[in-house]
């Protein structure tokens, strides 16, 4: 089987490469998403898990771009859609999530490319794949600092 990669990161497993987080990415999503998926239960869809890991994942993304670059402003705009919502829940729920990676993921700054979910008799598989800008990627290498998530 051919495999691709993107020419501007460096080949080899994350894991390998100076600055890459080691956890695989799924597993850093069920945990960042811990807040969604303590409510799962017996009468949960997979449905209803994908959408709420969905919420997880724009989230997360949403952190992680905007320290890609600043001029994003995609938190805002997640912001603002659910501050539209007639549920205050939602607007909860997400500075829980921005807190949660603030205070529990604030060195990881991969974005999640892809996702999938299988719920089967109760147990909760998660595949998740990760990216991370070329520049960012550099600077971990190099040393520099990066604004995190002030």
């Amino acid at each position: 089987m051919n495999q691709k990669r993107n020419p501007a990161s460096p080949p080899g497993p994350a894991s390998k490469r100076k600055g890459m987080p080691s956890r695989k990415i799924s597993a850093t999503l069920i945990d960042f998403a811990q807040p969604i998926l303590k409510h799962i239960d017996e009468n949960t869809t997979q449905k209803q898990v994908e959408k709420g890991l969905m919420l997880a994942v724009c989230v997360w993304n949403a952190i992680v771009l905007d320290l890609w670059k600043s001029e994003n402003r995609c938190l805002e705009k997640i912001r603002s859609l659910f501050d539209e919502t007639d549920d205050p829940r939602c607007s909860q729920l997400i500075e829980t999530l921005v807190e949660r990676k603030r205070t529990r993921f604030a060195h990881d700054l991969r974005a999640i490319s892809h996702f999938s979910v299988e719920l089967n008799q109760g147990t909760l598989h998660v595949h998740a794949q990760a990216n991370m800008d070329s520049k960012v990627l550099v600077a971990i290498q190099e040393g520099f600092p990066l604004p995190l998530l002030s």
